[in-house]
Protein backbone atom coordinates (compact mmCIF):
# COMPACT_ATOMS: atom_id res chain seq x y z
CA UNK A 1 0.00 0.00 0.00
CA UNK A 2 1.37 3.35 -0.91
CA UNK A 3 1.03 6.00 1.73
CA UNK A 4 1.16 9.26 1.29
CA UNK A 5 3.53 10.91 3.20
CA UNK A 6 4.03 14.69 2.36
CA UNK A 7 5.12 17.14 -0.58
CA UNK A 8 6.31 20.76 -0.88
CA UNK A 9 6.49 22.17 -3.66
CA UNK A 10 8.63 25.24 -4.82
CA UNK A 11 6.32 27.75 -6.62
CA UNK A 12 6.96 30.67 -9.26
CA UNK A 13 6.99 33.58 -7.09
CA UNK A 14 5.10 36.42 -9.57
CA UNK A 15 2.20 34.30 -9.25
CA UNK A 16 -0.26 35.26 -6.86
CA UNK A 17 -3.24 32.34 -5.25
CA UNK A 18 -6.66 33.18 -4.11
CA UNK A 19 -8.14 29.36 -3.81
CA UNK A 20 -6.08 26.30 -3.25
CA UNK A 21 -7.43 22.70 -4.27
CA UNK A 22 -5.91 19.61 -3.58
CA UNK A 23 -6.77 16.19 -5.34
CA UNK A 24 -5.40 12.94 -5.12
CA UNK A 25 -5.65 10.04 -6.98
CA UNK A 26 -3.81 6.06 -7.23
CA UNK A 27 -1.57 5.39 -10.49
CA UNK A 28 0.80 3.06 -10.82
CA UNK A 29 3.82 4.11 -9.32
CA UNK A 30 1.91 5.20 -6.28
CA UNK A 31 -0.43 8.00 -5.20
CA UNK A 32 -0.38 11.36 -7.40
CA UNK A 33 -1.33 14.60 -5.93
CA UNK A 34 -2.65 17.20 -8.14
CA UNK A 35 -2.39 20.57 -6.87
CA UNK A 36 -4.35 23.48 -8.42
CA UNK A 37 -4.35 27.33 -7.55
CA UNK A 38 -6.73 30.01 -8.79
CA UNK A 39 -5.02 33.26 -8.78
CA UNK A 40 -6.42 36.54 -8.87
CA UNK A 41 -7.53 37.08 -12.06
CA UNK A 42 -9.22 33.72 -12.03
CA UNK A 43 -6.98 31.81 -13.80
CA UNK A 44 -6.83 28.39 -12.59
CA UNK A 45 -3.06 26.69 -12.65
CA UNK A 46 -2.23 23.48 -12.57
CA UNK A 47 0.77 23.02 -10.14
CA UNK A 48 2.17 19.42 -9.86
CA UNK A 49 1.16 16.09 -10.95
CA UNK A 50 3.30 13.57 -8.98
CA UNK A 51 4.42 10.10 -8.30
CA UNK A 52 5.01 9.29 -4.66
CA UNK A 53 6.55 6.75 -3.76
CA UNK A 54 5.53 4.56 0.06
CA UNK A 55 8.27 6.44 1.51
CA UNK A 56 6.86 9.64 0.41
CA UNK A 57 9.87 10.85 -1.94
CA UNK A 58 9.32 12.56 -5.30
CA UNK A 59 9.53 9.84 -8.32
CA UNK A 60 8.57 12.31 -10.90
CA UNK A 61 9.29 16.24 -11.60
CA UNK A 62 6.46 19.05 -11.97
CA UNK A 63 4.76 18.76 -15.29
CA UNK A 64 5.89 22.60 -15.98
CA UNK A 65 10.05 23.60 -15.23
CA UNK A 66 9.22 26.35 -13.57
CA UNK A 67 8.00 24.24 -10.60
CA UNK A 68 9.91 21.56 -8.64
CA UNK A 69 10.03 20.11 -5.53
CA UNK A 70 11.93 21.00 -2.36
CA UNK A 71 13.91 18.64 -0.34
CA UNK A 72 11.72 15.90 1.95
CA UNK A 73 13.23 15.49 5.31
CA UNK A 74 15.51 12.16 5.56
CA UNK A 75 14.45 8.56 6.30
CA UNK A 76 10.86 10.26 7.48
CA UNK A 77 9.47 11.32 4.05
CA UNK A 78 7.83 14.08 5.90
CA UNK A 79 8.47 17.49 4.22
CA UNK A 80 9.31 20.48 6.58
CA UNK A 81 6.28 22.80 5.65
CA UNK A 82 8.21 25.72 8.11
CA UNK A 83 10.55 26.03 5.18
CA UNK A 84 7.76 25.82 2.36
CA UNK A 85 7.19 29.37 0.64
CA UNK A 86 3.64 28.29 1.17
CA UNK A 87 3.11 28.35 4.89
CA UNK A 88 1.39 31.55 5.50
CA UNK A 89 -1.08 32.58 8.20
CA UNK A 90 -3.32 33.47 4.79
CA UNK A 91 -2.58 30.37 3.37
CA UNK A 92 -4.56 26.98 4.57
CA UNK A 93 -3.63 24.57 1.49
CA UNK A 94 -0.93 23.24 3.98
CA UNK A 95 -3.09 22.45 6.78
CA UNK A 96 -5.30 20.60 4.22
CA UNK A 97 -2.67 18.59 3.32
CA UNK A 98 -1.54 17.89 6.58
CA UNK A 99 -4.91 16.56 7.45
CA UNK A 100 -4.88 14.70 4.22
CA UNK A 101 -1.86 12.42 5.19
CA UNK A 102 -3.23 12.18 8.39
CA UNK A 103 -6.61 10.61 6.97
CA UNK A 104 -4.13 8.04 4.73
CA UNK A 105 -1.74 7.05 6.90
CA UNK A 106 -4.43 5.81 8.82
CA UNK A 107 -6.62 4.39 6.21
CA UNK A 108 -3.40 2.51 5.11
CA UNK A 109 -2.93 0.78 9.17
CA UNK A 110 -6.60 -0.02 9.50
CA UNK A 111 -5.86 -1.91 5.99
CA UNK A 112 -2.92 -3.64 7.16
CA UNK A 113 -4.56 -4.89 10.03
CA UNK A 114 -7.49 -6.60 8.35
Amino acid sequence: MHVLMAVRELTEKTVQRKNYFLEVAENPRGLATTHYFTNLNGNQLKLINAALSEHGHALERAEDGRFSFMHVIPKTGLANFQKDQLNRPDFDGITRLNNLVKYLRKHARCKKKK
